[in-house]
């Protein structure tokens, strides 16, 4: 009862984004009228929840669009919902890094975490501002506002 499906994609700015005809594992943005792809609104979160209740936990894990994601997002980042996002090794791919999405998660006064979703019995590992895990293919970042607990 609390999910309404869109067909959009989340981005820094509007615009038009292609994306797979068929949805699979690993599925991300194409190039405008690459083949099997449609082509869908790009929206910013923070003008798609104006004059809506806005998320108190987010989860971004959108193949390396990332960064992009979180620029469109910023309004939201500044009410503190608990976040889960994913340093994913084809930021690359939209001109990004995963210390560009640490940058904009400590800016909005977020402690970071880190710990590989891909395991068992995993433990979390504090990020401090500058410092990276020595491994960050895929990894999933757990982001709370404030001091660790």
């Amino acid at each position: 009862g609390n999910v309404e499906p869109i067909l959009a994609a989340a981005g820094a700015a509007p615009a038009l984004a292609a994306m797979p005809a068929a949805g699979r594992p690993a599925s991300k943005v194409a190039s405008i009228g690459e083949k099997d792809t449609i082509a869908v609104p790009v929206v910013r979160l923070d003008a798609y929840f104006v004059g809506k209740r806005a998320p108190n936990v987010m989860k971004v894990d959108v193949e390396g669009f990332e960064l992009e994601v979180l620029r469109g997002a910023e309004g939201i980042l500044r009410s503190g919902p608990a976040l889960f996002v994913e340093l994913h090794e084809s930021m690359a791919d939209f001109g990004a890094s995963p210390r560009d999405v640490l940058t904009i998660l400590f800016d909005h006064g977020y402690t970071v975490r880190t710990a590989s979703h891909r395991a068992e019995n995993v433990s979390l590992q504090d990020v401090a501002d500058g410092g990276l895990p020595p491994r960050l293919r895929n990894r999933m970042v757990f982001c709370e506002r404030g001091s660790a607990a």
